[in-house]
């Protein structure tokens, strides 16, 4: 994961896994004062298709295409739904992504409609015709385990034969020199290992991400600070003054 936090009026926070995820966060106090393509953040999904004319758009693509930076660029268009397109990745696909509704996720369910991600899951799946047909379907389920964190549920599900995140690399890799050339160490500490989230059901200060992290367990990385630090026993607050948008 990569993440930048940019200070000032809307103290937006944005994330990219490296792959094909990309996250935005601003604060509540932003609400009402954000316009485009993520929506009017008013708490209405009735009045999202607002238009840089201020009129509700009546569908997707009047609403896309009012937000063109370039008059002379050309118009969005819908596309053959890809499970259509391929139909024999579509057993795949939905099996795949029946994580989703499985027990794996269950904790979240009552928190977060888990329909809409699937859905996209599938989709998405689908549409990875070759090549990288796994990352698509594991970035896709990720959005949906990064919902659920938001809601404070941290849901631990990849495993080594599903969707791995490997950190084995910083603990055998170090940096020699000035550069960014790397050389093999058989005796770095393996320290580094993957996470679903920081300190869960505790108090956490920062924006709570997976990925891999050489604090210990019960620690997490002051950035502050630049040292691990012991999670804290307070009440549980992944994100708690933030709200969040995703395109995957």
């Amino acid at each position: 994961m990569f993440d930048i936090i940019i200070p000032g009026k809307y103290n937006m926070t944005l994330i990219w896994n490296k792959h094909m995820n990309f996250f935005i966060k601003i604060s509540r106090e932003t609400q009402e004062t954000i316009c485009g393509l993520c929506g009017n953040y008013n708490g209405n999904m009735k009045d999202d298709f607002e238009t840089r004319s201020k009129y509700v758009a009546s569908n997707e693509l009047e609403f896309v295409n009012s937000w063109k930076e370039n008059p002379l660029c050309g118009d969005v268009y819908f596309v053959v739904d890809p499970c259509s397109k391929n139909p024999y990745r579509k057993a795949w696909a939905e099996k795949t992504c029946s994580i989703i509704n499985s027990q794996v996720f269950s904790a979240c369910h009552n928190k977060v409609n888990r329909m809409p991600y699937y859905e996209a899951c599938v989709r998405d799946s689908c549409g990875c015709d070759i090549g990288g047909d796994c990352e698509c379907m594991c970035d896709a389920i990720a959005v949906y385990a990064m919902a659920c964190l938001d809601k404070g549920i941290c849901i631990d599900w990849r495993t080594p034969e599903f969707c791995p995140v490997y950190c084995e690399y910083y603990n055998s890799h170090r940096k020699t020199g000035s550069g960014d050339a790397y050389s093999y160490g058989s005796s770095v500490n393996c320290t580094w290992h993957y996470r679903p989230c920081n300190c869960p059901n505790q108090y956490y200060k920062y924006v709570n991400i997976e990925g891999c992290y050489n604090c210990s367990h019960d620690e997490y990385f002051d950035y502050e600070k630049e040292k691990c630090m012991p999670c804290g026993d307070e009440s549980i607050s992944t994100t708690p003054e933030t709200s969040s948008l995703s395109t995957g």
